[in-house]
């Protein structure tokens, strides 16, 4: 095929004279899409394995559907017991979320905001390449740093706790310090108000940085303040005024608007909790506070220091302690959110598996391109040639950088030790903080790791299935997302702030009465379980479906389960607690096994366990065993005991607007006898078994025990299974 007509051509003096020029934006934009996809795929894998929560996936979706279904205005009701009418603006004031309402509409469900988000993050390092190939001239290290950023397991922590409009200020505040840097004002300003429309919280960083942009970039100099002022370009007076006016009106209308004093969001009172300790009433009376009483700021910041040092150390680590060779218009805007959250008694401030971050990782990428930039110009300027008078030039040769050979001096000037920091600081970062471990060192409660969609997962939304797309539902926060598309979907308050007079039992009562289904899980959420099976009224229901260890009721319904999945575990020495004096697992092909060779006191408890939750319903209790020895008395007794919930609910925090709970959920210490046997020394050979049917009390926990009736016996526990025969 002739291919040299005249588009060909054209298209190739295109290649030819634009590529080299938008080579490297066309490489990390493709960069950016690839890493946002496969983190799209991991978030949406989480929600898939019931690993997000009402608190806020789905406190946010279903505010988007209400909106996009013509069901209110934002309107969500995990929080209607604050008494904020179920306006999701007056808990944040995200206005940005307005914009975000066609992409929603197109895909009206919680893995559309998670892509969103996703996406968000994931873009933020555009703007970034263009500040960093704008302050280091070189497209290469540009790209290295746009890498390193992506990479960073701060930056996908912003998103890995469900979904939150915080993850939209990476990219934003980036574009609009681009937009500054550049001196593209029509960019500035898109990008600066989008930022403040991102959340209330905003506007004090912007700020910041605002003012500190304007400080060093038009005063001094020997120019007079009337000079300097005057300097000033309007689009930066648009946007610090801008700021103060929307700060103003966050703090003072939305209340007004929204009628009641917790509509300024952070601002609000109601988040001072999370300063208990240092006894600030607002998150903008933090700093004075912790200045003007020294005692109360020295006792909150001891409060978790371990964990506080370290979000601080990793925070400035994972960027190689670039952002501290950075200018203070980038640095101190990034540590502004540090600076509060070591003042806190909330982990979450302080913890990298949560969306505070956003506030100060693209302060921080920006400090640390800005810094490396630096530390060139510095490592340039030591390599200048000095005057000098020698004639063989020896006196006047240039000095090596750090005492380097020029070998790994780095390209482009970049100093070779700035860069080695950086890869360090990832290194180490991604091994202590990677949402992606199974174990990182801050304690948030979400779970961690590569999420995989369980069996029990599949169950759970077969059972799901069965409630009808309108009919109203109460369930537990950790299943709520999936229900939250509908207007009548309510959550477990255990998470609530409660006004006036409302209470937790009251506010449950009126959600009970306000549902036709009742669904809880006591393999995903048993704490929200326990409190389902302890104190919500099921006068009117019925069980409608069952399926391992997830219970769905419906109100009126009489007949047996239309759908039950018995509820199963099988056991090993692995499940269950074991006496380590007592007993021990031999190698070999049963690795497993529960040893006990003998010679302790009648009475001696050998194993328990595994304290699972089951619903209720009877149950046959299988034990595989072997007694060996010469004794004709009863050598062995296997219990199948229950240990009961306790559950404390507790107000705290009272105030006259209204109060927060502390509910606690712990089993028993002492556990209550179903059923018991007594077994003698074994006969034959090969392991003996053991059938014990039960009915099951709720709530409680299983307590599978084997206690040792002599010293003169020894025993050997194969395995053991708990069945449900029939549902509750």
């Amino acid at each position: 095929m002739d291919r040299s007509g005249p588009f060909a051509a054209r298209a190739a003096r295109w290649l030819r004279l634009r590529w080299p020029r938008y080579r490297g934006l066309a490489i990390v934009g493709l960069l950016s899409l690839v890493f946002s996809i496969v983190l799209s795929e991991i978030l949406i894998a989480r929600y898939l394995a019931f690993q997000t929560a009402a608190w806020d996936l789905g406190n946010y979706n279903q505010a988007f559907y209400t909106t996009v279904s013509g069901h209110g205005f934002f309107y969500y009701t995990a929080d209607l017991p604050s008494g904020n009418g179920g306006h999701l603006f007056a808990a944040h004031f995200a206005p940005i979320l307005l914009l975000l309402l066609p992409v929603y509409a197109v895909a009206a469900a919680p893995p559309t905001l998670l892509v969103l988000e996703a996406v968000s993050v994931a873009f933020t390092t555009v703007p970034l390449y263009l500040f960093a190939r704008t302050e280091l001239a070189s497209e290469r290290w540009a790209l290295f740093l746009a890498a390193v950023c992506l990479a960073s397991p701060v930056l996908m922590g912003i998103v890995w706790y469900d979904f939150h409009p915080e993850a939209f200020l990476p990219l934003t505040i980036v574009a609009a310090v681009v937009g500054y840097r550049l001196r593209s004002w029509k960019w500035f300003l898109v990008a600066w108000f989008l930022a403040l429309m991102v959340i209330e919280t905003a506007a004090p960083v912007l700020l910041a940085f605002g003012i500190l942009a304007v400080w060093g970039d038009y005063f001094g100099q020997g120019r007079s303040l009337r000079e300097s002022l005057r300097r000033i370009p309007w689009p930066l007076w648009a946007a610090l005024l801008g700021s103060v006016v929307w700060l103003g009106l966050t703090v003072t209308v939305t209340p007004i608007v929204f009628g009641t004093a917790q509509s300024s969001g952070a601002y609000s009172a109601a988040y001072s909790v999370n300063f208990r300790i240092l006894g600030a009433d607002s998150i903008l009376a933090v700093i004075p506070t912790a200045l003007f009483h020294p005692a109360h700021a020295w006792a909150a910041l001891n409060y978790d220091s371990v964990r506080k040092a370290t979000f601080v150390l990793v925070l400035l680590g994972s960027l190689g302690f670039l952002p501290l060779f950075g200018r203070l218009r980038y640095l101190l805007p990034g540590l502004i959110w540090p600076a509060l959250a070591i003042f806190s008694n909330a982990g979450g401030y302080y913890a990298f598996s949560d969306q505070y971050a956003a506030y100060t990782f693209p302060f921080l990428a920006l400090a640390a391109v800005d810094g490396l930039a630096r530390l060139r110009d510095w490592s340039r300027a030591r390599e200048a040639p000095a005057p000098s008078s020698d004639p063989s030039g020896v006196a006047s040769a240039p000095r090596r950088r750090w005492g380097l050979p020029g070998a790994v001096r780095g390209r482009k000037g970049v100093p070779v030790l700035g860069v080695v920091s950086l890869l360090v600081g990832l290194g180490v970062s991604l091994a202590l903080v990677s949402p992606l471990g199974s174990h990182p060192i801050d304690s948030l409660a979400v779970p961690h790791g590569i999420p995989s969609v369980t069996a029990h997962d599949d169950l759970l939304h077969d059972l799901i299935g069965m409630i009808p797309p309108q009919a109203s539902v109460l369930t537990s926060h950790m299943l709520f997302p999936e229900v939250s598309s509908r207007p009548n979907a309510y959550v477990l308050p255990v998470s609530s702030y409660f006004a006036g007079n409302r209470t937790f039992f009251g506010v449950l009562d009126q959600y009970v009465n306000e549902s036709d289904y009742l669904l809880y899980d006591t393999l995903t959420d048993p704490y929200s379980a326990s409190i389902f099976q302890k104190y919500v009224n099921l006068t009117g229901f019925g069980v409608l479906g069952e399926e391992d260890g997830a219970v769905l009721y419906e109100r009126g319904w009489s007949g047996p389960p239309a759908l039950w999945v018995p509820e199963s575990l099988n056991l090993t020495g692995g499940s269950l607690a074991v006496a380590p004096a007592y007993a021990a697992g031999p190698s070999g092909m049963y690795p497993d096994v529960l040893r006990y060779l003998g010679g302790s006191a009648a009475g001696t408890e050998l194993w328990s366990g595994p304290f699972f939750q089951l619903v209720p319903g009877t149950y046959e209790v299988t034990v595989a065993y072997r007694v060996d020895g010469t004794y004709s008395g009863s050598a062995l007794e296997v219990g199948v005991e229950s240990r009961p919930v306790n559950i404390s609910v507790v107000p705290v925090d009272v105030t006259p607007s209204g109060h927060d709970y502390s509910i606690t959920v712990v089993t028993s210490p002492q556990s209550v006898p179903v059923a018991t046997a007594n077994v003698s020394v074994s006969s034959g050979m090969g392991p003996q078994m053991l059938n014990l049917t039960v009915v099951w009390p709720a709530p409680g926990f299983l307590d599978l025990t084997g206690t040792v009736g002599t010293p003169l016996v020894s025993v050997t526990l194969y395995a053991a299974s708990v069945l449900q025969v029939s549902p509750t």
